[in-house]
């Protein structure tokens, strides 16, 4: 049995060098890494549930599910160690002190954490006016990074998420459907991803 043609071993050597699939298709995408905005990488963070301007911090239905969806992603950072301390979250919960006076500070150290993850959902909306019957979903929040050792607000930074998108341009899109669960969903993802990339950085495909 012989092996194979020297004229083929070098076309898959070209096919390789080249960037170019087996089948023929040019493999055009590369990742690139997006550095974060504010960097919590290599920090214990305690994030706690999001308020709404006219609901504490624990009390927002809102600002739960943003918090669940956020500490997934957090989860999935490298070198971000995101603590959970239920102790500690009722007592920023149910905490009476003055809002200018609170005791931040005081509870991070007693989560053991260097920054605390905090902010406000200012807005969630399923339609758009003017589109009778059909669901565009718009989210409208903000994010503040406390620093425990400083005491004090280090980054604030206000996240807008919509959906549906075109995958292809971005591209805000009329929804024809009435699945407003679905679209609720989508919007705390893509906001807890959006968040983590603020925070973590993301890799993108490039071309």
């Amino acid at each position: 049995m012989f092996g194979p043609p020297a004229r083929l071993l070098a076309a898959l050597a070209v096919v390789v060098a080249s960037g170019l699939t087996v089948c023929g298709c040019l493999n055009i995408f590369q990742k690139e890494f997006v550095p974060p905005k504010y960097d919590i990488r290599n920090n214990t963070v305690f994030p706690i549930a999001f308020r709404e301007p006219k609901l504490w911090y624990g009390e927002s239905d809102l600002g739960i599910e943003l918090f669940r969806n956020i500490v997934f992603q957090l989860q999935q950072c490298d070198g971000v160690d995101a603590v959970e301390d239920k102790t500690v979250e009722k007592a920023v919960y149910d905490c009476l002190e003055p809002e200018d006076d609170f005791p931040w500070a005081e509870f991070g150290r007693s989560a053991g954490a260097d920054m605390i993850l905090m902010g406000t959902v200012h807005e969630i909306r399923y339609t758009e006016p003017g589109y009778v019957g059909m669901l565009r979903g718009y989210l409208h929040a903000t994010i503040e990074v406390y620093h425990v050792a400083t005491e004090e607000i280090a980054f604030t930074h206000r996240i807008q998420v919509t959906y549906p998108n075109d995958p292809e341009t971005g591209n805000i899109e009329i929804g024809f459907t009435q699945n407003q669960p679905g679209v609720r969903r989508e919007l705390f993802r893509l906001a807890g991803e959006r968040i983590a990339a603020v925070l973590c950085g993301e890799e993108i495909d490039i071309r």
